[in-house]
């Protein structure tokens, strides 16, 4: 039988002849497109933020105007609008707050009231809305989360010396039936002799594995899906972020608190933290902020809370 020449040129040959060909022929340039996206218009819309705490000494409102996906502005407060706030069938109307030599403390577009007595936020139904001329206007509602009382806290030291990774312990009972959302917060406070206070922030890491992934600006943050009805307890590590050094300490305690959140307020924390791990991961799916706002952008949240005082040696 006659064999051909061709035929009998090796496989590998073939092969490295053609991956050669394939090689040369792609410069820098041969895995890239440009492709051309259009941008749709933007249509300027109200943007809110406000997160009302039962207790607190003041509502604050924030309402800017938002901007267009490659704007390059800064946000910018509105000072014209209206801003009124329904407690429980009760209508309040908010003033303009800005005061230039306390912009950080009310920047432009703050509207709110101060000094408010702890019984002005009951539990109930509230309905924020706001109008501003040029604008659609907005509005937005909550319901005041019940109170959950914690029935133990502790703060366990690790370390003889103040400033030290230590265990924080909240123990509860949830209420069955509901659909809750607690958020854990710790405040350290040291007075010294001279009459100083330091508050610090405690510094929450992973301790339980249920609030893997959940570990917000607000603090750790949990549903109760899991333990529904259940009396619970969460066990953290917390860095104390101890201030007073070299000074004469009459007084150490930690608050320990428990705040029952909002439906969206969890879900708005819960979706900046998802935002914050995609960012410059190309293989990490969309993210969309949660909002609540009717006819415009932002978030409108509520939350209770209860405190342990916790002396330390």
């Amino acid at each position: 039988m006659k064999i051909s020449k061709i035929s009998s040129i090796p496989y590998f040959v073939v092969l490295l002849f053609v991956a050669a060909t394939l090689w040369t022929g792609c410069d820098e340039n041969a895995f890239q497109k440009d492709i051309e996206i259009d941008i749709p218009d933007h249509s300027p819309k109200l943007a809110v933020s406000s997160h009302l705490t039962q207790g607190a000494s003041k509502i604050l409102v924030y309402v800017n105007s938002s901007l267009g996906v490659l704007s390059s502005e800064e946000l910018q407060g509105l000072k014209d609008a209206t801003v009124t706030i329904e407690v429980n069938g009760a209508t309040r109307t908010l003033p303009y707050l800005y005061d230039p030599l306390s912009s950080f403390a009310y920047p432009e577009g703050t509207y709110g009231v101060t000094g408010l007595d702890a019984d002005e936020l009951p539990l109930g139904n509230y309905e924020l809305n706001i109008s501003v001329p040029g604008f659609d206007a907005i509005s937005a509602q909550q319901t005041m989360p019940n109170t959950v009382k914690l029935t133990d806290a502790e703060y366990l030291e690790n370390g003889s010396n103040p400033g030290e990774e230590g265990q924080m312990i909240f123990e509860f009972n949830d209420p069955s039936g509901d659909e809750n959302y607690y958020a854990f917060d710790a405040t350290f406070f040291t007075r010294t002799t001279s009459g100083s206070t330091y508050t610090q922030k405690g510094r929450f890491f992973l301790e339980d594995e249920e609030l893997e992934g959940e570990f917000t600006a607000i603090g750790p943050i949990v549903s109760d899906q899991t333990f529904d009805g259940q009396l619970k307890r969460f066990s953290f590590n917390v860095f104390e972020e101890f201030a007073g050094f070299g000074e004469d300490i009459e007084e150490r305690y930690v608050l320990v608190m428990l705040r029952s959140i909002s439906e969206d307020k969890f879900r708005f924390f819960r979706s900046l933290v998802n935002y914050d791990n995609s960012v410059d991961n190309p293989f990490a799916e969309p993210v969309i902020i949660h909002d609540n706002i009717n006819g415009g952008y932002g978030v409108f949240t509520a939350e209770t809370r209860d405190t342990i005082k916790l002396i330390l040696e």
